[in-house]
């Protein structure tokens, strides 16, 4: 039979998503709260469910699906076969970790095509295949979200270490006793500049609203749009962290460019792009920071239906996919 189906899995700690692909267009995007309650198979059994509710909606035999890539949230354990996430295992539930690959293997058989990749490793990719890491073989995504993470590439190879960990970008130690971190460790960027750290530190500051509603990332961001001290403060000492963090990226991994995602910058690029290039320029390793560009996502929203694909497309796909671009027109979608 002919394998000729492509799924994208991204999995989130608020949402799953399962998309279903041809070697020319989407076919089929499903929705779903993430499982957090049961055994630690509960995950991977709704993930199944989900397949199989694609698979039966589009008549499509599970023998011709060319492969599954997996875009997740990490990191990962057991060489990169099983999940562990703050996101998802002990949220709620007692998961040391999750079984993935091999209850997947299970399901589809070994000719089909596997990929498992951190969110961020697998938006690389993407960014890479489809989006503003065009034409470029160094590379460094990053996204500034409710978290902070990114993804790297060197001379044309993806990078993602002996358990498929390399990249955690968001764990660089940016100031030394500072804030814990969901990791355990102390003063990780993603523990000062995430969205959710954005908020909990204006709140530690005495930031409040004048309307008397409750704060949050984007009413700090709009506070320092009003001109408000402290959160111009806040957020340059923010700006400033980041370019720590930035500044580091570059000397590890040499790039040409550098894409930056994730709702917390995309919603305030205006604000945080131009002052990180500021102070690249002012801080960092000149010889080595000299030319390196920093840009927006291209694929914005589309990353996530993409970054599990990018890991199981073949040549011929990947080329058509760039030509057709099949993400910039209107997907089937399926919430329950």
């Amino acid at each position: 039979m002919d394998r000729k189906y492509f799924i994208g899995v991204d999995i989130g700690g608020t949402n799953v998503r399962v998309v279903f692909a041809t070697d020319s267009e989407f076919l089929l995007k499903i929705i779903r709260p993430t499982q957090k309650k049961g055994s630690e198979t509960t995950l991977i059994n709704q993930i199944i469910e989900m397949i199989e509710l694609g698979l039966s909606t589009l008549q499509i035999q599970k023998e011709e699906v060319f492969g599954v890539g997996t875009s997740s949230a990490g990191p990962f354990v057991d060489r990169g076969t099983r999940i562990w996430t703050p996101n998802i295992s002990g949220d709620g539930n007692d998961w040391k970790d999750v079984p993935y690959l091999i209850p997947l293997q299970e399901y589809f058989g070994l000719q089909c095509k596997y990929g498992l990749a951190n969110d961020c490793v697998s938006s690389v990719k993407a960014e890479h295949l489809f989006g503003a890491g065009q034409g470029f073989s160094n590379l460094v995504y990053v996204t500034i979200s409710t978290g902070i993470g990114g993804g790297i590439i060197v001379n044309g190879h993806l990078l993602e270490g002996k358990s498929k960990n390399a990249g955690h970008i968001g764990h660089l130690i940016v100031k030394k006793d500072g804030p814990l971190c969901g990791c355990g460790q102390h003063g990780c960027i993603e523990s000062i500049a995430s969205g959710k750290s954005i908020l909990r530190r204006a709140k530690e500051q005495g930031i409040i609203v004048k309307d008397g509603t409750e704060l949050t990332t984007k009413k700090v961001f709009d506070l320092y749009r009003e001109g408000n001290p402290k959160a111009k403060t806040l957020i340059h000492e923010t700006i400033e962290y980041l370019g720590i963090m930035f500044s580091d990226i570059i000397s590890l991994t040499d790039p040409e460019i550098i894409i930056i995602g994730g709702s917390v910058f995309m919603n305030n690029k205006d604000i945080l792009l131009p002052r990180i290039i500021a102070y690249i320029s002012e801080h960092s390793f000149r010889q080595i920071a000299e030319g390196v560009k920093f840009v927006p996502s291209e694929l914005k929203d589309f990353v996530g239906d993409l970054a599990g694909l990018s890991l199981i497309f073949p040549p011929s796909v990947i080329q058509r996919w760039q030509n057709l671009k099949p993400w910039k027109h209107k997907i089937r979608i399926i919430k329950n």
